[in-house]
């Protein structure tokens, strides 16, 4: 019998490893190929065997045919598995039909979640401890090294305890261990630590205990009466608007003492109202103005000459600039048809009246040239004869400076050229009449003394 070919279809049909892939027709098609086979080149006892083998299958009442995972969770693990009825060949699914349990120490099972996690842990744990064994391979070969320079020693200290202490020092008693007998010895009061100075650090004695205790008490003291005079300094000032009232407060919030604040009036100073400042303000803006900038001197003067600015009342100080660096500021007063300036300049002070036709002041009938307000120097006017004030060339009121009138025969005055002349030649002949006068003086000497000599002859 050639059962190649379906010894072929079996090996196939083991490879199946899908659900979708085992089904009745496939197992038909092998089934028929073995009674196919059978039926052409089988002998009879081999049919027999086939037979035998047919009953003996048809006397399972189902067949497995595959076994998959199901539904899974942290302690279990389900599998579904298809099975066929071996005489109608009708295949059925059972959904989670095998549960395998976690296993325990008693049975075997799955690994379930904790297990895992424990096993993770564990193998973490088994990372630290070899390096724990690690570490203290490391320090036991230290220590055999510490435990040989130990030998040379001979002995160590093996513990210390406090021993007599009084009020200037303290001591401690020490054990010894000999290294090499094993044997200890105890020495009482070994060594003691003295007491601390400015310089080097030590032990406190007593005696400075007490000091810094007496000095603790100062403090303390100290910071009460602190504590009490700064309840009564005012640390802060709260004002209350509804009833202008000015708080006074301590460092803990408590008020001190307040003061009543009144508004001002025309003889008490006191607060001001918003309206007030408004009111303040709007004055400022109306009596003060600003002009801009201008390019000459000229030009400034002129803009403060204009019946906008000479001739508005309200206006009681203007500034302006000229060659942008420049400054000028005015001051003026008006008075009916008339306003009077006063100019600052950088250095100089000017002054200038305006006259108007009218006390409407739109049109001006004439202006004074600018003249300086605080002259430093006198200048003779020779044709006007009378003295001029100046300052930076500029004239201090020219034109109300009084001439210093002529003298004449009544009056006090200035001399003319003509009477200066005659002053001079009348101050000449009476120089030479005093001349005249001296030798005839002489003269009569002479002729006085000649009659004496005559007389006496």
């Amino acid at each position: 019998m050639n059962t190649t070919s379906i010894t072929q279809q079996i090996t196939a049909f083991r490879a199946l490893s899908t659900e979708a892939a085992i089904t009745p027709e496939v197992l038909g098609v092998i089934l028929q190929a073995l009674a196919d086979l059978l039926s052409a080149t089988a002998a009879n006892t081999d049919l027999q065997s086939l037979t035998a083998w047919k009953t003996n299958v048809l006397k399972l009442s189902t067949l497995l045919q595959s076994i998959s995972v199901g539904t899974t969770d942290s302690d279990k693990v389900c599998l579904s598995v298809i099975q066929g009825n071996s005489s109608s060949g009708i295949a059925q699914r059972l959904a989670d039909n095998i549960v395998l349990k976690a296993a325990t120490t008693a049975q075997a099972g799955v690994m379930s979640a904790r297990q895992v996690q424990s096993l993770t842990a564990c193998t973490e744990d088994m990372a630290q401890a070899k390096l724990a064994v690690s570490n203290c391979n490391a320090n036991i070969s230290a220590l055999k090294s510490w435990q040989s320079k130990l030998g040379e020693a001979k002995q160590v200290i093996q513990h210390l305890k406090l021993g007599d202490v009084n009020k200037a020092s303290v001591a401690f008693s020490a054990t010894l261990l000999s290294t090499t007998s094993g044997e200890t010895r105890s020495i009482a009061n070994a060594f003691a630590l003295p007491a601390a100075t400015s310089s080097s650090a030590r032990v406190m004695t007593a005696a400075q205990v007490q000091q810094l205790n007496k000095y603790y008490d100062h403090v303390c003291n100290v910071d009460k009466a602190v504590a009490e005079v700064n309840n009564t300094i005012p640390t802060s000032l709260a004002y209350t608007a509804s009833t202008r009232l000015l708080a006074a407060k301590n460092a803990e919030g408590k008020i001190l003492f307040n003061v009543y604040l009144p508004y001002a009036t025309n003889s008490t100073p006191g607060l001001t109202t918003t309206k007030a400042v408004s009111d303040v303000q709007n004055a400022l803006n109306v009596r003060v103005k600003e002009l801009g900038n201008y390019g000459s001197e000229a030009a400034a003067l002129n803009a403060l000459r204009e019946p906008a600015i000479s001739g508005n009342a309200q206006i009681v100080v203007a500034h302006l600039t000229y060659q942008t660096n420049m400054s000028m500021t005015l001051i003026q007063n008006i008075e009916n048809d008339y306003c009077r300036q006063i100019i600052f300049n950088h250095a100089k002070v000017f002054q200038r009246g305006i006259y108007f036709t009218s006390s409407a002041r739109d049109t001006i009938n004439y202006a004074e040239e600018t003249s300086c307000l605080f002259p430093d120097r006198m200048e003779w006017d020779k044709v006007n004869r009378k003295y001029v004030f100046k300052q930076f060339d500029k004239k201090f009121n020219a034109e109300y400076t009084d001439a210093i009138p002529l003298a004449t025969a009544e009056t006090d005055g200035l001399m003319s050229k003509a009477d200066k002349k005659t002053l001079n030649a009348t101050s000449t002949d009476m120089v030479n009449l005093y001349n005249m006068i001296l030798t005839l003086s002489e003269r009569v000497s002479d002729v006085e003394k000649q009659l004496k000599n005559m007389k006496a002859n």
